[in-house]
């Protein structure tokens, strides 16, 4: 499909806890085929897509290593560390995305966190510091469950803490949080 729509960039996800494996009944070899096909599949076709291990933080760490590389090898040209649960403390984020930035050979590494147990800004912060080149996030911090990481909190943390730079213009920030806010009906 993305194909036949003349998609040039796309995330393609897959699974990779034994949690998340178990539950759809899918053996380790068994993703590990279907990742290398779909990553090959749109580097032969020209996609730009970046991997995306749904589950990466309880993922065993060896099998986590594993389907990177596999992803890179057959195509990958980026690839995202995935709190699916919120559950990884910034500390376990800082060292999963730096053992991620020795799987792929100098690739982008991006940081999707959830904020289930309120750590969704400190874990993309520590996965900057880290080496991740990309943080997912959204406005206000919204999203499934608890929500993702907060893009304006994690800019802000990012200067005032670390000195570190964005692209977002923070004099926008509270005006687009406002108006977020207004037209999805999402009270902070």
């Amino acid at each position: 499909a993305l194909v036949e729509l003349g998609v040039q960039y796309s995330v393609i996800e897959s699974p990779i806890s034994d949690l998340k494996l178990d539950a759809i009944g899918v053996s380790r070899e068994t993703m590990l085929e279907r990742i290398a096909k779909a990553m090959r599949f749109a580097d032969e076709h020209g996609i730009h897509a970046a991997f995306f291990g749904v589950d990466s933080t309880r993922a065993d760490p060896a099998f986590f290593g594993q389907v990177y590389e596999t992803a890179v090898e057959a195509g990958a040209k980026e690839v995202v560390v995935v709190d699916t649960l919120g559950i990884a403390s910034p500390e376990a984020v800082r060292d999963l995305v730096g053992a991620t930035l020795q799987y792929v050979d100098g690739l982008p590494v991006h940081f999707h966190g959830h904020n289930d147990f309120g750590m969704a800004t400190a874990s993309a912060t520590a996965a900057v510091r880290a080496g991740a080149t990309w943080v997912h996030g959204t406005i206000n911090g919204m999203g499934e469950r608890a929500g993702n990481a907060n893009l304006g909190e994690v800019a802000v943390a990012l200067r005032a803490l670390y000195g570190v730079e964005t692209n977002l213009r923070l004099d926008r920030i509270r005006a687009v949080a406002e108006r977020v806010r207004e037209l999805s009906g999402y009270e902070l």
